[in-house]
């Protein structure tokens, strides 16, 4: 299964040379048929994402992650999200978990209460999306944590002012970004 994550975080997931692996349910069949999209045949699903399945269908049953490799928490998380099976009881079980991304763009709920669990992923989180989300510039403190952020994606969060972007601040990326020039609302929305 493999400890670490090797991927390039900006290609594409790719399976079977070139396949794109997609997801599909539909009501005479219990697992998730994946197809090949040159011909249309069903391939047979990993064990890996089988079993990522069935914890998501279940994923408010557990109440911790943390002891699985983070290569396989992050598959459950994204898992967790597309299938709009996360929630504010279940974000829980995520913490201490090693995640890199946490995209929730969009996603119905997530506000100032969800912060405190995302940005507790401190060192390891790499980026976050939150656009579209009722978070607010208090929602914003707990990302002092998180040192290593390259990318955070705030855009329509209408309730972050600048009180909330000096939050952002002491993070290294965004001060090298600030020597350069002021940071404002606009750059977290576009640039990042």
């Amino acid at each position: 299964m493999g400890g670490s994550s090797s991927r390039n975080r900006s290609a594409p997931v790719r399976e079977h040379r070139g396949i794109y692996r997609r997801y599909s349910r539909n009501g005479s069949s219990k697992w998730q048929a994946t197809f090949d999209d040159k011909d249309g045949k069903a391939i047979c699903p990993s064990l890996m994402e089988l079993c990522t399945y069935k914890i998501c269908q279940q994923v408010h049953q557990y109440d911790t992650f943390s002891m699985l490799p983070g290569d396989i928490s992050q598959l459950i998380f994204d898992e967790s999200v597309y299938s709009r099976r996360l929630t504010w009881n279940n974000l829980e079980a995520f913490r201490g978990c090693v995640l890199h991304d946490i995209d929730l763009g969009e996603y119905p709920g997530v506000d100032d209460s969800w912060m405190e669990a995302i940005f507790s992923h401190g060192s390891t989180l790499l980026s976050a999306d939150l656009s579209g989300s009722n978070v607010t510039d208090c929602g914003l403190v707990h990302i002092k944590k998180c040192v290593n952020v390259e990318a955070l994606n705030l855009n329509f969060c209408d309730q972050i002012s600048d009180v909330g972007l000096d939050h952002i601040k002491g993070i290294s990326f965004f001060s090298q970004k600030k020597k350069k020039k002021k940071l404002t609302k606009s750059d977290c929305q576009t640039d990042l």
